[in-house]
């Protein structure tokens, strides 16, 4: 049997973070080293934004595991990053596998349609909240001079993350 799949190619960047390529090249079976069954994809969270109360907090612990609950402890990451030089290690790895996870679940949301079934406001809500974490900013062209707050900051995760896990999440945000 002569059989050919549709592709989508991942490559490597300069700055070795890897990105898929919008091209979908057909190739023969025998050329194929592995493929991934995107039908067996479960993701782990809730679409749903961390919550802006203390209120709210005591509510959702007491619902199914968010994006929102992984927002949080990211949050609680940046907080703790530089309190303790030996709590550092510890922190970093927390954040680094919670922001992996983060990562996954969000494409594994886009790819089943969750945020199209998400109200504006909470779509909204969830994405200031990761631009809060992960937005980096745009200088300005020519040097201008910008006044103070009005230049983006960097996200408070890129100073907790290694610059291996940043460049990774960062690659796989901009396509989601």
């Amino acid at each position: 049997i002569n059989q050919c799949w549709k592709v989508q190619s991942i490559e490597q960047t300069a700055d070795l973070t890897s990105v898929f390529t919008h091209k979908i090249d057909v190739v023969p079976t025998t050329s194929l080293a592995g493929y991934e069954d995107t039908s067996k994809q479960k993701f782990v969270t809730r679409y749903a934004p961390a919550p802006d109360r203390a209120a709210n907090l005591e509510e959702s612990g007491k619902s199914p595991l968010s994006i929102g609950h992984l927002i949080l402890i990211l949050r609680w990451c940046c907080q703790n990053f530089d309190q303790n030089l030996a709590d550092l290690l510890a922190v970093r790895r927390l954040a680094e596998e919670t922001t992996r996870l983060l990562g996954t679940d969000l494409s594994i949301h886009h790819k089943v349609g969750s945020p199209e079934c998400a109200r504006k406001a909470k779509r909204l809500e969830l994405a200031m909240q990761l631009l809060d974490l992960f937005e980096v900013p745009i200088p300005p062209p020519n040097n201008e001079n910008v006044a103070p707050g009005q230049m983006p900051r960097f996200g408070k995760m890129k100073e907790v993350l290694s610059s291996q896990v940043w460049n990774a999440t960062k690659a796989q945000m901009a396509q989601e």
